[in-house]
């Protein structure tokens, strides 16, 4: 039973005094580096908070300059759609002009070949391949000629107005969607860290199937431009080509005109002058005979001969208006020493970091929380610019830089939770050396209210002894006596 009652061993005043001060040495390293992790998670904080910012800022910068390459390739497709229709206006009134062209031609084309129809009633002699012939089937050579070429001018006309509207449907696809791009791109430079309909999406950070390079989407644009100015160019040569050919043809078929015309005149010249030499020797047999047959045949050949006069002059008259009639028809587009009072500090101190570090756990987690707007905003981003169409959905700067913010923020959320959960830690640290303090305070506290209480009050009664023999020790006794 004695060994059982047996009194807890007792420690020498050395390691009671490396006991005390380990205990502050252990307070103080567990305070220090909570202090450090809150300086640390300060720093961390603000240069999280630096680089967000600054990630949007970009990504605001880039979205701009996005908006501004897209507006000026709208513009440089519209003033191309603009000149393309123009062209094409022109074009079909060159269209028009060939067809009336060709139109004109018919009625000559008619009259020649009447005229050749005519001809062919000569009889005799006459029936001879004479200039007025040749001219007529050269005029009807050239005629037949300038119809096969005005024939396919037009077909080339039809198909350059058939090439402008696909290189004019083309430009409008396009500025279609380079307008819906703008559009969307508007409404992402437009959103903040308080909009509204900001969100999480998932799966953003992806490339689409379906998307384009940024030297794709700048060929495409340009191969529309150069396929405008193509065919705007073709367009003005052949405009210059319908004006020539409408003049040139016009003048090739006045000038033949005018030669069978000329042949004519001749032909009928010569044929009148044979004429009218046969008659006069006509004239000159007739007057081989005497008396009065001679001056009846005389007189009758005076007759016949006004008669043959009226009946050219009505021939002339009644030729008169064919021949006038093709000519008008020949004219053509950031100690104390005491045992107490060292664990009196070491508490205090340990107390206060504890506050500390439960405000810096807050503003970790708040500086957690302040990344879920930045991160929703790059979200939305680009979820909404998957919907661009076509090859607007291309992966340029805008979208790469997007793409980095997102994982800029994923990974600053990251070490921000790591380095919540190191405070988080040294908070429960600091609440065990806390507790750890108070014991040793209490203990502390018993022993001095052991000595100070309870021993030194008993220890005044005993009489004072200062060398005389003014009292007594133990009943009267002296301590020699004792001893």
């Amino acid at each position: 039973m004695a060994k059982l009652l047996q009194q807890p061993p007792k420690f020498l005043r050395a390691e009671w005094q490396i006991a005390n001060k380990n205990q502050y040495h252990r307070a103080e390293a567990q305070r220090s580096r909570s202090e450090r992790l809150v300086a640390e998670s300060q720093r961390l904080v603000d240069e999280i908070e630096k680089t967000t910012r600054k990630s949007q800022s970009d990504v605001n910068k880039k979205l701009e300059q996005r908006l501004e390459e897209v507006r000026f390739w709208r513009k440089e497709l519209d003033g191309k759609l603009e000149q393309l229709v123009y062209a094409t206006e022109d074009l079909l009134l060159y269209q028009t002009r060939l067809e009336k062209a060709l139109e004109s031609f018919k009625e000559p084309l008619r009259i020649t070949e009447k005229c050749l129809e005519y001809r062919e009633k000569r009889v005799g002699i006459d029936l001879v391949h004479d200039e007025v012939e040749q001219e007529l089937i050269k005029e009807e050579e050239i005629i037949r000629g300038v119809m096969t070429l005005l024939t396919r001018t037009l077909e080339e006309t039809r198909e350059q107005i058939r090439l402008n509207r696909s290189a004019k449907y083309n430009l409008e696809k396009d500025l279609r969607d380079k307008f819906t791009a703008i559009t969307i791109d508007d409404i992402c430079f437009s959103l903040n860290n308080n909009s509204p309909n900001i969100k999480y999406s998932e799966n953003v950070v992806r490339v689409e199937p379906n998307s384009v390079s940024l030297e794709d989407w700048l060929d495409f644009s340009n191969t529309n431009v150069e396929k405008a100015d193509k065919q705007r160019n073709n367009s003005l040569t052949l405009k210059a080509l319908v004006d020539r050919i409408l003049s040139q043809t016009a003048n090739d078929l006045r000038r033949q005109c005018d030669v069978v015309d000329t042949a004519f005149k001749n032909g009928l010249k010569e044929t009148k002058d044979a004429r009218d030499t046969l008659a006069l020797h006509l004239d000159k047999q007739a007057l081989d005979f005497g008396g009065l047959e001679r001056v009846l045949a005389l007189l009758w050949a005076s007759f016949v001969t006004d008669c043959c006069k009226e009946q050219a002059v009505s021939l002339l008259q009644a030729l008169d208006p064919p021949l006038r009639s093709m000519e008008r028809h020949c004219m053509l587009s950031d100690i104390p020493y005491d045992s107490e009072a060292l664990c009196v500090h070491a508490h205090a101190c340990v107390m206060e970091e504890i506050a500390s570090q439960e405000k810096n756990i807050v503003v970790l987690e708040k500086a957690i929380l302040d990344q879920e707007g930045p991160a929703k905003v790059a979200h939305t981003r680009l979820e909404t610019r998957t919907h661009r169409p076509n090859v607007e959905l291309c992966r340029d700067v805008a979208q790469y830089r997007l793409i980095k913010e997102v994982g800029e923020i994923t990974h600053n959320v990251a070490r921000l939770k790591e380095t919540l959960a190191q405070a988080q830690a040294e908070l429960k640290g600091l609440n065990r050396r806390q507790l750890a303090l108070q014991e040793e305070i209490q203990i502390k506290e018993n022993t001095i209210y052991i000595d100070e209480v309870l021993c030194m009050p008993m220890r005044k009664s005993i009489p004072p002894r200062d060398g005389d023999d003014h009292g007594e020790w133990a009943g009267g006794l002296h301590p020699e006596a004792v001893c």
